[in-house]
């Protein structure tokens, strides 16, 4: 519990919950990501001290804007979201009812619309009313295919009451607070400890510039009981992976279908994909986008939609230029939050298409400069990322603007410019912080995915020389949140990959501060999961190795 975080507003919290899970259920049409998003929004809430100057609304109302705009590249963590007979039939006769018909009418608005409706039914003051007036005319269209036109709060609160809150939110945001808490305590009370026997990845202070030297390893017993060692580097705490030959014998994720909407194997399939159309998907999200090269090396998006068929579709009308060093065709920004909407490069510039209603907006630009493209973090922008030419695309207008460098399209992005640095960037890709990182670290790869509660991994050289079984490549994850730490996990010499950022390149968070990583070998690649706090190694997803042919290996999730 947080400082000032007495009973009354305890009591307050827990009252305003249902609101906020409602204002966020109507944001993103996802049961599932609105719970994670009110969790997390408390949680910022519990972790602050409590302000009485401040009126609870506003912190409320700031702390949820917040939570929506962190949310991961992470699919819904509910594995049921909303039920999907209440968009997908398509015919307007029998069976009609008010709930079907809100469903569809929200999801033909887009996310801001559906957030200034959200408060205009759950909160307690008024936003702009210009704003107000146009997404309500916008509802009153798809209520308009009723028989009988129900109000806009009657509409609203039927889809809310479908879908209704945990109860449980704040004791779930108290438990994160309390764990988050715990293990920094655990963090501090080892500090200054040359070795220390703990469980999992090993943290080091940002900013730590002792000389390097490899101190005495010692064992750790992961979960499944086998025993890895710990060493220190340095000041470094760090942990080696288990071999590529063992990976296979890593215990799954638990619930990794219902956390991560991540299938056991993922791949284009063989054969005929079914092309995107209007209303082919459904509601459901796109979970993975993967490259397919044609002969002429030009390229075509084939999207993984878990839960339903297709479970793939098609993307023929975009053609994505041949791959060039440097740039990448998808990363972690590719795909919107609520994950109904990607971003794709062309010949000419980007599209935007929106998956649901396979709508395609087109904006010109020029990506010669550009490392790769995404949404901006609140989703105002396309943001053509570059650490010495990035350019913004604002979606209202398609103007194209310059940027002072760098930018990017994530929260964050590790660097190594004359030391090692986190960059930190604000929701329309601009860079406004820089942290030091400390450690025995020669380079990064791309790209760098954040976690909603603020980790920040991305695949990492290091200095082979002084690290434990001489290992060059891994993955470092650093936070700034609770106190500044980050954790290692690294290959041994003789399990080099050849290449660092295939061989763990960072691709997304799961809960509980787990990054997935691809570990790719020469006969199969896996997406693995690695828990930041306790070390262990989970097994998540195969893919095929490239044939260099028609698959590269180019995806994000």
């Amino acid at each position: 519990m947080s400082d000032g975080a007495d009973a009354p507003h305890l009591e307050e919290l827990r009252a305003r919950a249902p609101a906020l899970h409602a204002i966020a259920l109507i944001t993103t049409l996802d049961s599932g990501v609105a719970t994670a998003a009110v969790t997390a929004a408390l949680v910022r809430l519990l972790s602050q001290r409590h302000d009485p100057e401040l009126q609870a609304g506003e912190a409320a109302r700031r702390a949820l804007d917040g939570a929506l705009a962190d949310l991961p590249g992470i699919a819904s963590q509910s594995d049921r979201g909303l039920p999907l007979n209440r968009v997908d039939a398509d015919d307007l006769g029998e069976g009609l009812d008010v709930l079907r018909v809100t469903t569809r009418a929200l999801t033909a608005l887009d996310p801001v619309q559906r957030k200034v409706l959200a408060a205009w039914a759950y909160d307690d003051v008024a936003l702009d009313p210009g704003a107000e007036r146009s997404a309500l005319e916008e509802l009153g269209v798809g209520l308009a295919a009723l028989p009988w036109t129900p109000t806009a709060e009657e509409a609203l609160h039927r889809f809310v009451e479908a879908e209704p809150a945990p109860t449980d939110l704040l004791d779930r945001a108290l438990a994160v607070v309390a764990d988050r808490r715990r293990r920094t305590r655990r963090r501090w009370l080892f500090a200054g400890v040359a070795t220390a026997v703990v469980i999992g990845a090993v943290a080091f202070r940002l900013d730590d510039r002792r000389d390097p030297g490899l101190a005495t390893g010692e064992a750790s017993v992961s979960a499944s009981g086998s025993v890895r060692p710990i060493f220190t580097v340095g000041g470094v705490r760090v942990r080696v992976a288990v071999a590529a030959a063992d990976e296979a014998k890593l215990p799954v994720l638990p619930n990794t279908l219902q956390d991560t909407g991540i299938t056991p194997r993922l791949g284009i399939p063989d054969g005929d994909v079914p092309a995107l159309a209007p209303g082919l998907i459904g509601t459901r999200s796109v979970r993975a986008i993967l490259i397919r090269r044609l002969p002429d090396g030009t390229g075509r998006a084939v999207l993984n939609v878990p839960r339903g068929n297709p479970d793939y579709v098609d993307v023929p009308a975009i053609v994505i230029p041949p791959a060039r060093p440097g740039f990448a065709a998808v990363g972690p920004r590719s795909i919107s939050r609520d994950r109904h909407r990607i971003v794709l490069p062309s010949a000419n510039g980007v599209v935007v298409v929106n998956v649901l209603t396979a709508e395609m907006l087109a904006f010109p630009a020029d990506l010669s400069q550009a490392e790769s493209v995404g949404f901006s973090s609140d989703e105002s922008s396309i943001v053509l990322s570059s650490l010495g030419n990035p350019q913004r695309i604002v979606l209202a207008t398609g103007d194209v603007q310059t940027m002072a460098p760098p930018g990017d399209a994530g929260r964050f992005r590790l660097v190594v410019d004359a030391a090692p640095n986190l960059l930190g960037f604000d929701g329309r890709g601009g860079a406004v912080a820089q942290y030091a990182v400390g450690g025995p670290i020669n380079g990064f790869g791309s790209p760098t995915v954040t976690s909603q509660s603020g980790w920040s991994a991305a695949a990492t050289v290091f200095n082979a020389a002084i690290m434990p079984a001489h290992a060059g490549q891994g993955i470092l994850a650093v936070t700034v949140d609770v106190s500044p730490s980050a954790t290692a996990l690294v290959l041994a010499q003789a399990d080099d990959r050849g290449d660092a950022t295939r061989c763990c390149s960072a691709l997304a968070w799961a809960p509980s501060d787990r990054a997935l990583y691809l570990s790719a070998s020469p006969t199969v690649w896996r997406i693995l999961a690695w828990d930041v706090h306790s070390g262990e190694q989970f097994r998540v997803s195969e893919l095929p190795a490239p044939d260099e042919r028609s698959w590269f290996g180019e995806f994000t999730l």
